[in-house]
């Protein structure tokens, strides 16, 4: 057997020794759900799997902040690799491999400070493993050397002792999501020697993690995804790490790359991740595999101009360049204004068309306890036209449809550039009241289904 799966079985013991006992909740998620929600992802890369400190990679010590600032951009889950093998991390030796706590708290701040952005987690070590949110997923070892059919017969095997361990570790952690691995994480060698462990045979809390770390001809690349998908047809399957260096690939082929890839993984229902070394800076290819990864499909949108007689004669763009109307254009970005247009007509006013990729916006919480007499600030996470465009609070019977229920700005309500705020005379009235309060947040563009729902409790 290989040293790394030494050190994988050396691991498994030692935290499968003391099975705990949890009170506080847990939802099970299902396998499926928990890599679709989590699609696209960001791969935190070796910022935790790294000697002798967190910060000995290519980037700083992770900061809950960053956390936050991926999900405005769009991605849904994190990867957080995290190493254990290396005496770094080791106070003790043979038999116990007992790992530094203080390492174990550092990593579980890491991975709670991801949930509370709102994202969903993948990792192979927790020092709170026990009792950590349903969205936290467990993996075994990253990208095992194997070469032979006979080595990952061993990985098959030490996959069913992580189950095992897994299983009698106490807490939530049998109805936890895992991902399993094949040899190197590659597609091929996966589909080829993987075994699907038995105890997870009808089991939907299985997944299968890959990485793509070869640059190969188009034709290639559909058919190890093709083959895989082929060979695990109801497993969900990530691929986790991918992409191609900016330092000695040229963009388009580079981007061309990130196209094909993604544009199949969504094809077959496989989840993508980008991978982040901190050097590699390619705005575009971030935009492919946010736009292709997108649950929602983007649709054509029609404008409608009362003309009253006049005619279009011009549309230009934020960079002054004038549009072709025989010409179609594309925009890759994320969430937020694209561009904006100055259209002018043959007479009259000139007019601009903003042009805003767009989801719901994600508050920083939804359940808080009111404070008397002080405003209430509740933060947001943006997500396309950073402004709020109206609060509803409660229903009064007498007042026609368009002011029922909406509380008026200013004196209510209010807002700034990092949330919305419930004003002291508002927060008052729900503890006056005595109940908690329901509150429903409407956004920019106005359209159904941009609003979030808010809970004041007393």
């Amino acid at each position: 057997m290989l040293p790394p799966l030494t050190h994988a079985v050396a691991l498994l013991q030692s935290t499968a020794l003391v099975a705990v006992s949890c009170t506080n909740g847990f939802k099970p998620i299902a396998a499926p759900e928990h890599v679709t929600a989590g699609n696209p992802g960001w791969n935190l890369g070796n910022t935790l799997d790294t000697i002798p400190n967190e910060g000995s990679w290519n980037n700083a010590p992770m900061q809950a902040e960053i956390f936050v600032d991926i999900g405005a951009e769009g991605f849904k889950s994190v990867r957080i690799p995290v190493t254990a093998i290396y005496a770094d991390h080791y106070v003790s030796s043979s038999p116990d491999w007992k790992i530094n706590p203080k390492w174990l708290r550092r990593v579980s701040d890491v991975i709670e400070a991801a949930v509370d952005a709102g994202l969903y987690a993948l990792t192979n070590i927790d020092g709170t493993l026990d009792y950590q949110l349903s969205s936290v997923a467990f993996e075994l070892i990253n990208e095992p050397p194997i070469e032979t059919a006979e080595q990952l017969a061993e990985l098959n095997k030490v996959n069913g002792l992580f189950l095992k361990a897994l299983k009698v570790s106490g807490g939530f952690n049998s109805k936890r999501v895992v991902a399993l691995v094949g040899g190197a994480s590659d597609s091929i060698k996966t589909s080829q020697w993987l075994r699907q462990p038995l105890s997870f045979a009808v089991s939907l809390l299985f997944a299968i993690r890959l990485h793509i770390q070869r640059l190969a001809d188009i034709a290639s690349i559909e058919s190890d995804l093709e083959n895989i998908r082929g060979n695990f047809t109801d497993v969900p399957l990530l691929i986790r790490e991918f992409d191609a260096s900016p330092s000695n690939t040229e963009p388009a082929a580079r981007r061309k790359y990130m196209d094909v890839v993604v544009q199949k993984a969504t094809e077959l229902d496989t989840a993508v991740s980008a991978w982040d070394n901190g050097q590699w800076k390619d705005p575009q290819s971030l935009g492919i595999l946010l736009s292709a990864a997108a649950v929602t499909r983007l649709l054509d949108q029609t404008i409608y101009m009362a003309l009253n007689g006049d005619t279009l004669e011009s549309v230009t763009i934020e960079d002054g360049s004038e549009l072709s109307a025989s010409t179609d254009y594309t925009i890759i970005g994320v969430t937020g204004q694209q561009s904006e247009s100055n259209d002018l007509f043959s007479a009259g006013a000139t007019a601009g068309v903003k042009i805003v990729q767009w989801d719901v916006p994600v508050l920083g919480s939804t359940f808080p306890t009111a404070v008397p007499s002080a405003d209430l600030h509740i933060p947001i996470t943006w997500a396309g036209l950073n402004q709020v465009a109206a609060v509803r609070m409660f229903r009064n019977q007498h007042l026609g449809p368009l002011q029922a229920s909406y509380g008026t700005w200013s004196g209510q309500w209010n807002w700034d550039a990092s949330g919305v705020i419930l004003t002291a005379a508002t927060v008052d009235a729900v503890i006056a009241a005595g109940i908690p309060t329901a509150f429903t947040f409407d956004f920019f563009p106005g359209v159904l289904g941009n609003s979030v729902n808010y809970t004041l409790r007393v």
